[in-house]
This record gives structure tokens, C-alpha cells and sequence, in this order.
């Protein structure tokens, strides 16, 4: 019964885990001993209490995980993100960007930073390292880069 009894309370203090540490593998080791201890249930009482030891359990496990959720909301954590985003992807850059000039933000090796027309670019240096500040006039553009050459 010792055993038993064991292996409920660590299932328990498990599933009080998962709460903090998210990932659902304390969740299924929660799981295997509330199976542990239906089995351990089994083969010392039989088939009636194998099968109350593992509802009661799962049931008590259900209960006490809304209970906690409630608690976590209660105190003002919460089980979901609410902040947002900032970061953006590198934008497409335009076509008609050819023949415009700009400076370079960073040392072009032979890729960094442009500035054209106010933006900031990923572009590629055609002749060889630009240093930053350098003038620069674009070649072409080709997929999410920009091919730039020293003015």
C-alpha cells in the first residue's frame, strides 16, 4: 500500500511541475506512475482496486490541475504569452532601386548594411570592401539583396 500510495503523491508533485516546466514529459511521467500505481494496485488487491486507485488518481490529477491553473491566474501569472512581437523580416527591396545611390552603414565584405533612399538594405559590394560611410550606387537587385558598387 506504501508503494502505492507513493507513486500517487509523485505523480502528483509532477503534475504540479508541468505547470512550471512545460515540455509534457513530467506530464507522462505523472502518467506512468498513476498507471504504476493501478498496476502496483492489481497485482496485491485485484482487478476492483487496480481500476479505483487509477480513476480516483487520473480524477484528483484533473481536479488539482485546474485548481492550480486557477491559483496561477489568481496571482496574476498566466499560462500564455501576452506581449507582442517587434522584430520584422528583412524586406523584399524594390526593383526600381537600380541606379539610386546611398552610403554604406557597414563595412561591405563583400556583404552589410546600405542606406538608399532612407531605408536600410542588405546589400553586396560588386568591388570588393567598401568601408563604412562609403558612397555607393546600385548595380541591381536580386532576390532579397541588393548588388551595389562603389560612386
Amino acid at each position: 500500500m506504501v508503494i502505492i500510495v507513493c507513486l500517487i503523491i509523485l505523480a502528483f508533485i509532477l503534475l504540479f511541475m508541468e505547470i512550471f516546466v512545460p515540455g509534457g514529459l513530467l506530464g507522462f511521467l505523472a502518467v506512468c506512475c498513476i498507471l504504476g500505481a493501478g498496476y502496483t494496485g492489481y497485482v496485491h488487491y485485484g482487478t476492483a482496486a487496480a481500476l479505483s486507485i487509477t480513476l480516483l488518481s487520473a480524477a484528483l490529477g484533473v481536479v488539482m490541475f485546474f485548481i492550480e491553473i486557477k491559483l496561477l491566474k489568481a496571482s496574476g501569472r498566466h499560462l500564455s504569452v501576452e506581449s507582442s512581437i517587434t522584430g520584422r523580416s528583412v524586406e523584399r527591396p524594390e526593383d526600381t532601386l537600380a541606379g539610386k545611390h546611398g552610403v554604406a552603414l557597414s563595412n561591405l565584405a563583400p556583404g552589410g548594411k546600405v542606406r538608399i533612399e532612407g531605408k536600410d538594405y542588405e546589400a553586396s559590394s560588386l568591388s570588393g570592401l567598401l568601408h563604412k560611410g562609403a558612397e555607393i550606387v546600385v548595380v541591381r537587385v536580386e532576390d532579397l539583396r541588393i548588388i551595389v558598387k562603389k560612386s
